[in-house]
């Protein structure tokens, strides 16, 4: 469970999901345009890496 789904309150008696808010700007809503953006570097950088070394060939005599 991530702890932006936490509804228990802190010592402060501020809830977790609104002190993750409130301290570090986390919105839940996000986490979905962050995995994106995972996956297409990933995308990205593997497509580079495949051109690289197609275009790179050192072993040529």
């Amino acid at each position: 469970m991530p702890f932006g789904d936490i509804k228990e309150t802190l010592d402060t008696d501020v809830a977790v999901e609104d002190f993750l808010r409130s301290y570090f700007g986390f919105k839940h809503d996000f986490v979905g345009v962050a995995a994106a953006a995972v996956a297409g570097f990933a995308v990205l950088f593997t497509f580079i890496f495949a051109f690289s070394i197609k275009a790179f060939n050192f072993q040529r005599r």
